[in-house]
């Protein structure tokens, strides 16, 4: 997948932030003029990721590393994939505790730590990653400033593809998704399909096939790009690209560790966080594009929602807004407040 990347404007992008690293920080790295890292070891920085290499969301990562690692080869970061290191679910208390200088978690999956976390979950909110772009934006400094109060700083965040709905009848309006068992993955997805009057079944990714020819479920929420590795349209006739919601994947790195780099080091990593931000979102939109595209042309019917089932579906989940705004105070009302157009 990432040679067909690399011919994009994204790939040009990070080209051009690499010649800026090399001539404009290259002086200041690795054996300069900032102390060691005590406790790690200053040569190599592990960093634990959750989801497979061939993800675009770990090959974005593992270019964030190649630059954030500089040129002269005495500062190296090592990306670990799906939880090799540390469980996806840990990465973040591993980070916050200083047990790895850096790495990966779907924020909204903190949710519970802080409610500004899942943002990014709330359903119907933002209709596409152009979107979702917009409101990340509108919370990163409210989200920096969360992840900073857990000794953490942000980095970058990219985001993962739109939640839709694969179905064997095309959905019209709501009622028509009442009572159908939809495969679940989460405790927001399941009260969203609780809210939508659907019958939700915990599935994990791995398992969706099996669920399904033991007919365990009548519908399969996740993204274009899980259904064409999935190859769903041997079970679906339609993909319902309702958009539901985008989480984000979010790299941070330990605020102790950082604060130990020198300033040349810390400029780097912040010149390959922008570059690694704006190649994500562009990846992104390539990957929903191509992943679509393989789903139409294996005879699977892409529909997109009427305005007033999307209407519809907002009405039905908006109570979780509401309950969000309690959890969330003063900062979550702001969010929303400068997203609304």
């Amino acid at each position: 997948m990432m040679k067909m990347f690399a011919r994009t404007k994204a790939s040009c992008l990070l080209a051009a932030a690499c010649a800026l690293l090399v001539t404009g920080c290259g002086g200041g790295g690795g054996g300069g003029g900032g102390g060691s890292v005590e406790d790690y070891g200053r040569w190599t920085w592990s960093m634990p990721l959750g989801y497979p290499e061939g993800s675009y969301v770990s090959q974005v990562a593992k270019q964030f590393a190649e630059l954030a690692s500089g040129p002269d080869g005495e500062f190296f970061i090592e990306p670990r994939y799906r939880g090799s290191l540390v469980p996806a679910s840990d990465i973040m208390r591993a980070v916050a505790d200083g047990k790895v200088p850096l790495g990966e978690r779907l924020l909204s999956a903190e949710g519970s730590r802080n409610a500004l976390y899942s943002y990014d979950s709330l359903p119907f909110l933002a209709r596409d990653l152009a979107a979702n772009d917009r409101l990340a934006r509108i919370a990163r400094p409210y989200i920096a400033q969360a992840l900073a109060n857990e000794g953490l700083r942000l980095l970058y965040s990219i985001p993962f593809l739109p939640q839709g709905i694969y179905t064997n009848r095309r959905i019209e309006e709501l009622a028509d998704l009442r009572g159908l068992r939809l495969r679940v993955y989460s405790e927001n997805s399941t009260r969203v399909a609780r809210l939508l009057g659907m019958q939700p079944v915990f599935v994990e990714n791995a398992d969706v096939v099996k669920a399904i020819e033991a007919d365990q479920v009548d519908a399969v929420l996740t993204s274009t790009v899980s259904g064409a590795a999935l190859e769903l349209w041997k079970y679906y006739d339609y993909f319902q690209a309702i958009n539901a919601w985008m989480p984000r994947a979010y790299i941070f790195a330990n605020e102790n560790f950082w604060s130990r780099l020198s300033p040349a080091e810390q400029a780097r990593f912040e010149l390959a966080a922008r570059a690694a931000e704006d190649y994500g979102l562009h990846i992104a939109r390539l990957s929903e594009e191509t992943t679509t595209l393989t789903l139409q042309r294996n005879g699977m019917e892409v529909v997109r929602p009427a305005p007033s089932l999307r209407q519809e579906l907002r009405k039905a989940t908006a109570s979780m807004q509401f309950e969000w705004l309690k959890d969330a105070g003063a900062a979550g009302k702001t969010i929303l407040e400068s997203f609304q157009p």
